[in-house]
């Protein structure tokens, strides 16, 4: 019988043109008013505390663009001083803090491949990984600002050029959702 129904109900929804989508939804970026307040309500979700997460000031985020010679954007700025990375209980989903993102040429997984030492990868930092590090999520940096996109590694797809849409996704989707 439920075969029946759940039939009925996607050949209705195809002959429309739709196409449902489900999923939970913890958090919504549009129900505050500023990106600092979503940052806020993320890091309660994500169940975040001070003694395993600790927040920075915008000391280490000068001390990081000038060690790396880029210029974070506003949003990503204010992603480090509020959630500064992301430790699941099994260690299996990692964002990692601003002191341990890295240039893709210096992380362990990609250091020994010339290929990522290279022009086309100038910009590559590593900000995460799913799996204890058999999936990498990199972030294109520059020297103006202007530049946030997020590129899931195995695949060098982007996923979005926006950091709150990303934790919106890691959030609402799971960190499983963010690998191609």
């Amino acid at each position: 019988m439920w075969q029946s129904i759940l039939s009925l109900f996607r050949n209705k929804h195809k002959m429309q043109g739709e196409i449902p989508k489900y999923r939970r939804v913890l958090i919504d970026r549009t129900d505050f008013e500023n990106n600092q307040d979503f940052l806020k309500a993320a890091r309660k979700i994500l169940n975040l505390d001070a003694s395993t997460n600790i927040q920075i000031g915008e000391e280490e985020v000068l001390k990081f663009e000038k060690q790396h010679d880029v210029i974070l954007p506003n949003g990503l700025r204010d992603y480090f001083k509020i959630i500064n990375g992301v430790n699941d209980a099994e260690w299996i989903t990692n964002l990692y803090c601003l002191d341990e993102i890295t240039h893709i040429s210096k992380h362990f997984w990609f250091e020994e491949d010339d290929l990522y030492k290279t022009e086309q990868y100038r910009n590559f930092y590593i900000i995460g990984d799913i799996m204890i590090n058999s999936h990498q999520w990199a972030m294109i940096l520059s020297k103006d600002g202007l530049n946030e996109s997020i590129i899931e590694m195995d695949t060098e797809s982007k996923i979005t050029d926006d950091i709150f849409e990303f934790i919106e996704m890691f959030i609402n989707e799971s960190p499983y959702s963010l690998v191609k």
